[in-house]
């Protein structure tokens, strides 16, 4: 079975994150699915907010403000997965089924690439 590592940079996020963690936990792709949240030197309770989660494939990573694609480039140099996925931590409308979407057609190997609109 093929692993996706979905990474999520996060700065002053706290408004959406318990949001999208209950939508994470809720996802009905049938792979094996790592999440990194990349914290990147938040000032709010995004951190805080993070540190509560405890599931076994969810990681939390924290690091100095260096802007969103410092935050990715963390997330991939400490994903593990086959394919990556990335999010946006404030995407207000991410559900269940979202992963799926995304990530099925790269695995029915109909495409190399996907691209949404959240």
């Amino acid at each position: 079975m093929k692993k996706i590592s979905v990474i999520i940079p996060v700065y002053n996020a706290e408004k959406w994150l318990e949001r999208l963690i209950e939508s994470i936990k809720s996802q009905t792709i049938f792979c094996d699915l790592e999440f990194i949240f990349v914290n990147d030197g938040s000032t709010d309770n995004s951190l805080k907010i993070l540190n509560k989660v405890n599931e076994p494939n969810i990681k939390i990573i924290s690091q100095e403000n260096g802007g969103v694609s410092a935050a990715r480039n963390n997330g991939i140099k400490n994903a593990s997965g086959d394919y990556i996925a990335f999010i946006d931590a404030d995407v207000s409308n991410f559900t269940s089924e979202k992963i799926d979407k995304i990530i099925r057609p790269i695995l029915e190997d109909r495409t190399d690439i996907t691209k949404t609109k959240f």
